[in-house]
C-alpha cells in the first residue's frame, strides 16, 4: 500500500491517543497566559416532526485542538432543558483539565434570515441566562464567562471572483483565507463572508458568518482571522475546511 496509508494510520494513533499532530497559533485574544479558551461548535437537525437533534463539541485543551462531543435528541420544546444539560456536561468536561472557562467562542449551523431570527429569539437567551447565572442549571462553577456567538451558513447565494488578466474571462475564484466584510453586506449587521479553501475547479462557495452575541468585544479582524485559522484544526483534512474544526466535529457527531 502506498506511505499515505501508514502516515493516516499512525495519524490516528497518535490523535486517539490524546496527542496533537500540530498546533497553531490561532490569535493572542484567545490563546494568552492566565486566560482560558474553548471553542464550541453546535448543529442542529430535525428527526421527524416532533423530535430535535443536538449536537455539540469543544475544545478542552490550551492549544483548542482536542475536542469532547455530546448529542442528544429531544422533543419540540424541550430545547432549553436539554442544551443547559449538554452545557453543564460539556464545562464539567472543560475543568477537568482547567482551572476556569474565562472565554467561549461559539459556532451555531444556521441557514436563512428566518431560521437566523429563530436562532436569536429561542437559543441565544438560553446561553445568555446560563452563563450569566440565571434560572435553572446555570454555569454555577463559574459565571464570570463570556461568549461570542455565530451563526454560520454554508449554503450562500453570493459568489465572489478576482480578476485574473490570465484567465480567459478575465476572473478566477478567490485565493483562500479571502475575506469580504464591506460593501455588499448590511451595515447594520456584524458579518463577514469567508472563502478559506482554494477552489481551482467550478465556482467556489464562500462561507457566511454572522455574528449575534460578542461579549467577548472580538473586532471583526480578528475574528475573520481567528475563524479563518480555526478552518486547519480538522486533523482528517490536509489543509483548511470549510467551518472551523469545533463545527465540523458536531456535524460529524449529529450524523451518527
Amino acid at each position: 500500500k502506498p506511505d499515505s496509508y501508514f502516515t493516516n494510520v499512525v495519524n490516528q494513533m497518535v490523535v486517539k491517543t490524546g496527542g496533537e499532530l500540530y498546533r497553531i497559533a490561532v490569535h493572542p485574544y484567545l490563546i494568552k497566559d492566565n486566560v482560558f479558551t474553548a471553542i464550541m461548535g453546535l448543529e442542529c437537525s430535525s428527526v421527524g416532526k416532533v423530535q430535535k437533534k443536538y449536537s455539540l463539541s469543544i475544545s478542552y485543551n490550551k492549544n483548542l485542538s482536542q475536542f469532547y462531543t455530546d448529542q442528544k435528541i429531544c422533543e419540540r420544546g424541550e430545547e432549553d432543558t436539554v442544551l443547559r444539560l449538554m452545557l453543564t456536561n460539556a464545562l464539567n468536561f472543560y475543568l477537568k483539565g482547567s482551572k476556569r472557562l474565562d472565554q467561549l467562542l461559539i459556532y451555531r449551523t444556521g441557514g436563512n434570515d428566518r431560521q437566523n431570527d429563530d436562532i436569536f429569539k429561542k437559543e441565544l437567551p438560553i446561553f445568555i441566562s446560563f452563563f450569566s447565572g440565571v434560572g435553572p442549571g446555570c454555569f454555577k462553577e463559574n459565571c464570570k464567562t463570556s461568549f461570542t456567538f455565530l451563526v454560520v451558513n454554508k449554503k450562500t447565494d453570493l459568489k465572489f471572483f478576482k480578476r485574473n488578466p490570465q484567465d480567459k474571462d478575465g476572473y478566477a475564484n478567490p485565493e483562500k483565507g479571502t475575506v469580504i466584510d464591506s460593501h455588499v453586506l448590511n451595515p447594520e449587521r456584524f458579518e463577514f463572508y469567508l472563502q478559506p479553501q482554494f477552489v481551482n475547479q467550478g465556482t467556489a462557495s464562500p462561507v457566511h458568518f454572522l455574528v449575534l452575541y460578542n461579549q467577548m468585544n472580538i473586532p471583526l479582524e480578528d475574528l475573520e482571522n481567528i475563524t479563518y485559522k480555526l478552518t486547519y484544526y480538522y486533523w482528517n483534512w490536509n489543509g483548511p475546511i470549510r467551518e472551523p474544526a469545533a463545527l465540523k466535529f458536531a456535524e460529524v457527531c449529529n450524523s451518527f
